[in-house]
């Protein structure tokens, strides 16, 4: 494919016919083995103007081709290449088979690997390109999406091997692809750039200002635009001759970070989310991955960041960078964009009286610096978008790890990262990590209380390491005793254990003390609610506030983690959050105040009741349409759980009208839920 389509068979080339029974072979190809239905393959191969029986001449490129490519096929046997399919044909070979797929298989590879092994890789790669893919097919509709995405990639390649001849000192050879790089792509950046970083390693820095001035004036010229950031950052170092863009830009001095904190000593779960990870890498081929992990506080996003990192860090050979921006510290304030450019800097090698003083210049640099490498970047506790933005690498190679505790939508949407959400570990994982930490012989002491410990922290690794430490602390202390104390009243207090200064109250208020007042208020009076969830509707009753306002807040609180939308439009508490936010609640607002959430609350679900009970028992009047009864039960069959927690607090509360209320308009619904049931 890579150049006019032809083939061999046991080493010797085979005549695949004409133009279109070529093409007919080229459109299988460049499907990679996905079947192409007939009608394609005719509009593909005629463009609109088939011949009277367009399916009997396919049936005889097939024929034909099949004859050529399977000499050895028995007349009338299987098709192991050109295969028949539900709707077409599909070409099945394996990857080597190819030359294109082989091609992009051994870049990929190649670029994982340090310099002196990719360079003669990379070389061998670029010779197997005999002219445009597709030959001359190459301008087809079905052929240009293909061959414009490979012809990409081997410019990538192409750009690749320059990098890797610059750092190994093959500055010559690099100087020569680098200007037949230009010659052929004038307008792409990394080719003007090596060409630049080439003769200025070759001591002739003004041939290289003056192939970055020839690409501005282009540029200029021809699309109106600036040269990329890359290119002025290269220019200025150039001039101001700062030698150490040179040595980080052609192996020179080179400075391999290694930062990774040290792996978890105790990590279970997480399958579904490395995976996700790793295929995000793997199939980030020209681009940067950068994944979000989000969740709430102590749900271990740092752990599987920091767990993955150590366990892919042979994919990084450059080396791995890790910041902790501090983002929700309650002892410091985050770390601004330029402190943590300059971290990055001078861990990759870039003297400190070196360093740019602005943030754009700073971020060039460093876009500079690890362009052609493999670095994996791990920044922690990030606080917004912005400050994460301006430490994103802009060449392919790296990839970036952000953890943070709010959802950075607009890194989502403007970057394209990919959100990975962490929520509570499941049981089963949970158990096994506090198995792990106390030791399976205390835990199989007494299975009962582990359970009801697991239960009581609720997925929480957090929760499960600080009551682990207790009990590791305290070797004579029944688990059973401690499951109580899990369970009852100031439930959060058990969770703290001595010299540990993150215990999960503690952590969970450094998310809570930015959230904007109204928001922090209702999150407090979310807590009082009796039920086991909320809605837009019912959060506004209990909060007298209107609908459009609380929906904001609600929203704010899911982007913070600090409630969860279980169903759409349907929130509810994490059981640690929910005790926490009870004792918010008990501490900043006056009993009065708490009661009256709790008597809305009642009377918003009382009230709503009878709205929609009169619906299934009409007074009089025409009967409702079938579809608002459907409606009715509907609400009646989410809400019942929320109903009967109303009722008994009523009960509690002898409040007789809330209670006669309650159950008059919840009977009608038992008794068609009853004969549902029979």
């Amino acid at each position: 494919m890579l150049g006019p389509i032809e083939a061999e068979v046991g080493g010797r080339p085979v005549d695949l016919g004409r133009r279109q029974q070529r093409a007919f072979l080229g459109i299988l190809l460049a499907a990679r083995g996905t079947a192409v239905s007939t009608d394609r393959l005719v509009e593909d191969l005629w463009r609109g103007r088939p011949p009277a029986r367009p399916v009997v001449s396919l049936q005889t490129y097939v024929s034909n081709l099949r004859r050529v490519l399977e000499p050895r096929r028995p007349r009338r046997g299987p098709a192991s290449v050109l295969v028949r399919r539900a709707t077409g044909y599909a070409v099945r070979l394996p990857e080597e088979a190819v030359d294109a797929w082989r091609f992009e298989q051994s870049l990929t590879r190649a670029r994982a690997l340090p310099a002196e092994q990719a360079r003669p890789e990379l070389t061998g790669i670029l010779r197997w390109w005999r002219g445009p893919v597709f030959g001359e097919a190459r301008d087809e509709p079905w052929a240009a999406p293909e061959a414009t995405r490979l012809d990409e990639l081997h410019l990538l390649a192409r750009e690749h091997a320059i990098r890797a001849a610059l750092r190994i000192g093959e500055h010559t050879e690099a100087l020569l692809e680098a200007r037949q790089l230009v010659h052929d792509e004038p307008l792409r950046t990394e080719g003007c750039r090596l060409a630049a970083l080439a003769l200025w390693a070759a001591g002739r820095e003004p041939d290289a200002l003056d192939v970055l001035r020839r690409h501005r004036h282009l540029i200029g010229d021809e699309l109106g635009l600036d040269p990329a950031p890359v290119l002025t950052t290269l220019e200025q170092a150039i001039l101001s001759q700062r030698r150490e863009v040179l040595r980080a830009g052609t192996g020179g001095h080179r400075t391999r970070p290694a930062q990774l904190p040290s792996r978890p000593a105790v990590f279970t779960g997480r399958q579904r989310e490395q995976d996700e990870l790793t295929a995000l890498v793997r199939a980030s081929a020209g681009t940067v991955p950068v994944a979000v992990i989000t969740g709430m506080g102590g749900v271990g996003k740092t752990a599987l960041a920091v767990h993955w990192a150590h366990e892919h860090r042979d994919d990084f050979p450059d080396g791995q960078l890790h910041l902790d921006l501090r983002g929700f510290d309650p002892a410091a304030e985050p770390v601004p964009a330029a402190d943590a450019l300059r971290s990055m800097l001078t861990a990759l090698g870039t003297p400190a009286g070196a360093l740019p003083s602005g943030i754009p210049d700073r971020a060039a640099l460093l876009r500079s610096l690890l362009t052609g490498q493999r670095v994996l970047i791990v920044l922690d506790n990030a606080r917004d978008a912005a400050q994460v933005r301006d430490l994103i690498p802009g060449g392919a190679g790296c990839a970036v790890l952000i953890t943070s505790r709010v959802l950075l939508t607009d890194l989502v949407t403007t970057h394209h990262a990919y959100p990975v959400g962490l929520a509570p570990l499941a049981a089963v994982d949970a158990h096994d990590q506090l198995t792990r930490r106390i030791g399976g012989t205390r835990a199989a002491a007494d299975p009962g209380a582990t359970r009801a410990i697991v239960a009581a922290c609720d997925g929480l690794p957090l929760a499960l390491a600080v009551v682990a430490a207790r009990i590791a602390a305290n070797p004579s202390f029944p688990l059973a005793a401690i499951a109580r104390e899990l369970t009852g009243a100031g439930r959060l207090d058990a969770f703290a254990a001595a010299g540990v200064s993150r215990d999960p109250r503690t952590v969970l208020s450094w998310s809570y003390r930015h959230l904007p007042d109204a928001t922090a208020t209702l999150f407090r009076h979310l807590a009082l609610h009796p039920g086991p969830d909320v809605t837009v509707a019912a959060a506004a009753g209990l909060s007298a506030t209107a609908p459009d306002i609380v929906r904001r807040s609600l929203h704010q609180l899911v982007a913070a983690h600090l409630i969860r939308e279980h169903r759409p439009g349907r929130f509810r508490f994490h059981d640690l959050l929910r005790a926490y936010a009870t004792e918010l609640a008990d501490r900043h607002d006056a009993r009065a105040v708490r009661e009256l959430v709790v008597r809305r609350a009642v009377d918003h679900y009382r009230e709503s009741a009878l709205v929609a009970s009169a619906v299934l028992v009409p007074r009089g009047g025409p009967l409702p349409p079938p579809i608002a009864v459907a409606e009715a039960l509907a609400w009646f069959d989410a809400e019942c759980p929320n109903l009967l927690a109303a009722l008994s607090v009523a009960v509690r509360q002898g409040d007789r009208v809330s209670c006669r209320q309650l159950a008059r308009a919840l009977a009608p619904y038992l008794r068609d839920r009853l004969h549902r049931i029979q």
